[in-house]
Parts: C-alpha cells; structure tokens; sequence
C-alpha cells in the first residue's frame, strides 16, 4: 500500500501540487472578502425595478465549489485504485468547473447564495475575485488534463466529450419534438420553434412555443418532452440489450440514455429552486413546474420520483462499472494462472 501511494506520488507530482495549491489559494481569496462580479438585477420583491449589487467571493458558490473539485481530485488520485470510476470522477470535475465558469456570464443568479435582488440577472463587470477564480479554474482544467494525460486517457476523454455535446444536441431535440408532437396532435399551431440549443441567442436552450391549444391538453404538452425521453431510454435500453454494436456506438447509445435518465429529474429538482435546467442554461421554471401547476399537484411529489428515478440510474452506473472491473480483474487472473500452468508443464 505504501509503495503504491509512493509510486502514484511520483508519477503525479505536478497534479498533485497544484490540486493542493488550488484549495488554499481558494482559501486566501476567501478570507480576504474581495469583490467577485457586478450584477444587474430586473426587480426586487414586488417592486419592478433594476437594482445594480457588487457580490464578495463569500457570497458566491464558485470559490466552495472549486475547493470542493481539487480536494476530490486529490483524494481520487492518492486513494481510489479502481480505473473505471478514477477516470469518471477525473473527466466530471473538469467539465463541472467549465461549466461553473460558462454560467458567471450566461447564469450567475445560479450562483449567488442570497440574492439582494431577483432573476433575470445580468453580469456586468468581473471584478478581482472574479479575475482570480477564472485563474485558478483553467489552472485546475489543465492538471485535471494533465491528470488525464498521466492515465493515457486524454484522446478517449476528447471523443467522449465530443460524443456528449452531440448526444446533448440529439436529446434536445427529441425533447423539443415531444412538445412538438403533442402540440400538433391536440390541435395547436407551432408558433416557435429551435429543437438545438444555441440556435436563439435570446434562449440558449431549445424551445417549442404554441397557441391554440385546448386547455385541458396543456398538460400533456407540457410533458410531451418527458414522455418523448423516456420512450427513447425504453428503445435505446432495448436495442441495447438484444444486439451488439461497435463500441463507440453503443457508448453514444448509452450517453443518450443518461442524458434522457437525467433530463425529468433535473427539471424538476432544479426548477423547484428557481435554477435553470441544466444549470447554466434553459427554462427556470419549465414544463415540470407548469405541469404541476395546471394539474394542481404539489412539486415535492415529482421530486420524490425524480430522486427515485437518479438514484436508480446512479445504482446501475455503478454496478455496470463494479461488474466490468470485476470481470476485467478476473481475466487478469485467469490469464496469470494459465500462464502459470504452462510453466509448470
């Protein structure tokens, strides 16, 4: 054990140091309480005003969040031996921390732990604080890169976050399509329509928007989204489990499923707390919230199923990759056996 911890020492000196140095410069800023960001806020209370408030590095989630990523780094890389899961953990926090960088700009209300003010909000100057985080976060990016690199994994990590933006981008659209469908389908005119994030400047999320539809089908479109994803994880699961395809294939196939897995829970766990969808974009309060409203249903019971239905998904991704290892291991040993025996003979 101590010669492993050594020999990871060794090889992993840079990441190391520099996952450590991280949460203590993290630390140093935090103390000091200097201004992180100037944000403009579109009204306070019932009173529709703007209001324009600078926010201090303690009011603000980035800096917590970033100590949080290095010290999981560090302690994935020291103590966690099983391959499948330290590459999961090492390709996640890198793209968490993108993502908390993106949303400063796109969503910073996200990030705002009390709100002098209320949503929309508006970035409208980075200041120190705000200067050094963006530093510290490449800094972090690249020996999380570079921590990839070390494992021989950085061209996989790229193709499967090329694979991921793509298989966000389908499931966008299936998703848009659902609402879509069930528009047409109650008698309704598309008046709306960008199935792909990006493709709004003004809504960086995909959106449907319609009129005419009868008011007791307002709820089934607003679940067209759901409904449509949810019959795409049945097929995919099935296709899955009755044939076999190329790797790369089946790993796009299985990205889908996640991203479908994922998309009703963060809707509607996300939403409940005034949080866009994805985090750092879409609808703040969506199709879940609108959903529950129209039929009168208290929001805590599509949390109650949403909880349920990530750690479901949470339970499979582990056994699948606990099951692989172990099969992996076994191999191994076969393998070192039969050697073994032929020595022997």
């Amino acid at each position: 054990m101590k010669k492993k911890l050594n020999n990871i020492i060794r090889n992993f000196k840079l990441s190391l140091f520099l996952h450590s140095l991280i949460p203590i410069l993290s630390v140093i800023l935090l103390l000091l309480r200097t201004n992180f960001m100037y944000i403009r806020h579109n009204s306070f209370g019932f009173l529709k005003i703007i209001i324009y408030v600078f926010y201090e590095n303690w009011q603000l989630l980035p800096f917590y969040l970033l100590i949080a990523l290095a010290l999981i780094n560090l302690a994935t890389i020291l103590f966690i031996y099983n391959e499948p899961f330290r590459k999961v953990i090492l390709s996640v926090t890198p793209l968490i921390t993108a993502f908390s960088m993106v949303s400063i700009i796109i969503s910073p209300e996200i990030l705002i732990f009390s709100p002098l003010g209320e949503p929309p909000t508006k970035l409208i100057s980075l200041e120190l604080g705000g200067y050094f985080y963006m530093g510290l976060s490449t800094v972090f990016i690249f020996s999380s890169l570079y921590t990839i690199k070390k494992l021989n994994f950085l061209k996989p990590y790229f193709y499967n976050l090329a694979l991921l933006i793509g298989v966000f981008f389908i499931s966008s659209f299936i998703h848009e399509n659902g609402h879509a469908f069930f528009i047409i389908l109650s008698g309704g005119k598309i008046t709306g329509y960008a199935p792909f994030p990006f493709l709004d400047l003004n809504n960086f999320a995909g959106y449907v928007s319609w009129q005419g539809v009868p008011q007791n089908l307002i709820p089934l479109v607003m679940m067209g989204g759901e409904i449509f994803q949810w019959n795409s994880i049945l097929i995919i699961g099935s296709l899955l489990f009755f044939k076999r395809f190329n790797p790369w294939i089946s790993r796009f196939l299985i990205m889908l499923i996640i991203i479908a897995w994922l998309d009703f829970p963060l809707y509607s766990i996300n939403n409940t707390f005034g949080i866009p969808h994805w985090f750092v974009f879409g609808s703040s309060s969506g199709d879940i919230v609108e959903f529950a409203y129209e039929l009168k249903i208290d929001i805590l019971f599509f949390n109650i199923i949403a909880i349920a239905q990530l750690s479901m998904g949470i339970f499979l991704i582990y056994f699948k990759l606990f099951k692989d290892q172990q099969y992996q291991d076994l191999l191994v040993i076969t393998k070192d056996f039969k050697k073994i025996e032929n020595l022997q003979l």
